[in-house]
């Protein structure tokens, strides 16, 4: 079993919320969905966390990154992506609490021909 921990949020988090971001197994995972359809929308976010999941076995301890994204027709997007994470916090800094959506897109890396990563724009 992971627990949640939240490191930032949008807006604050519902206990229905909390219990949501423990199972994200029908969300959209962004890695997979940019591979197969070059580019993902995500519009009217409604919230953006950005947490880890927390394993309670002491003897196997794990932790995984991840940011969550909802919108407002109840979709839930996810990625462990620090690329994208740092990119998507700038963004919603900068829109300082306007509405927004986000365009979600691979690029290649310069520093490792080859390999792609996920980074996004504002819509």
């Amino acid at each position: 079993m992971f627990n949640v921990v939240i490191e930032k949020s949008l807006k604050e988090v519902t206990k229905k919320e909390m219990l949501q971001l423990k199972d994200l197994t029908d969300a959209v995972r962004l890695d997979q969905a940019t591979q197969e359809h070059g580019s993902v929308m995500i519009y009217n976010i409604q919230n953006m966390v950005k947490m880890f999941l927390v394993s309670d076995d002491p003897k196997n301890p794990q932790e995984y990154a991840k940011t969550v994204i909802t919108d407002t027709e109840g979709n839930r997007f996810v990625t462990g992506s620090e690329s994208f994470a740092r990119r998507a916090w700038e963004i919603a800094d900068d829109m300082a609490g306007e509405e927004f959506g986000l365009k979600v897109y691979r690029r290649p890396s310069k520093n490792y021909p080859g390999r792609e990563f996920l980074s996004c724009s504002v819509i």
